[in-house]
């Protein structure tokens, strides 16, 4: 199992390995060596990415951040993110698991993540940056900068002008909000 792991780092094969370390009493030493293992190959990709001085490493954090989101690290989870990257949907699966205890980083990713997503052009990528910025504005109102949301819609407002997709989907994100604060007040 170590060497199906060794060939293929990552959440599905740490998944498959553990049950058997665990029998063999040895999961935390071999939990231990599957992050080393990972956490050196992110390095050397990237080593290698910066030696060429451009392009991107197919290896990021990505498995990293899985794994401590499957052990229910959310905050190793957060530090590899930020210091190795992650695909675009593990960056959203952590921005979900950190809302409750962490709004406000939550809110960071998902700020991060909205212009990427608007980028792909589809309309069904409008809808997903849409929710994402739902999801900025219910963060703020938490956190207490719910003032701060309007301005920020505005300068992706203006970014995207030409969407006419996208514009009607943010009509219809500030019409709710509209409708929730009048629904409140009554």
């Amino acid at each position: 199992m170590w060497s199906l792991f060794e060939a293929h780092p990552g959440l599905g094969h740490l998944e498959e390995l553990k049950p058997y370390a665990e029998a063999a009493g040895t999961w935390d030493e071999v939990r231990g060596r599957a992050l080393d293992l990972l956490r050196e190959r992110i390095a050397v990709a990237q080593d290698e990415r910066r030696a060429r001085g451009y392009g991107w490493s197919h290896r990021d954090a990505t498995e990293l951040v899985r794994i401590n989101l499957w052990e229910g690290d959310v905050e190793a989870a957060l530090a590899d993110a930020r210091e190795g990257g992650c695909r675009q949907e593990v960056w959203r699966a952590l921005a979900e698991a950190l809302e409750e205890a962490e709004p406000w980083e939550a809110m960071i990713i998902y700020r991060e993540q909205v212009e990427s997503t608007i980028e792909r052009r589809r309309k069904a990528d409008y809808r997903e940056a849409t929710d994402m910025l739902a999801k900025v504005r219910d963060l703020m109102d938490r956190t207490g900068h719910g003032d701060e949301f309007p301005a920020y819609l505005e300068t992706v407002r203006e970014r995207h002008r030409r969407k006419r997709n996208l514009m009607k989907l943010l009509q219809v994100l500030e019409g709710a909000r509209g409708d929730a604060g009048g629904a409140a007040e009554v």
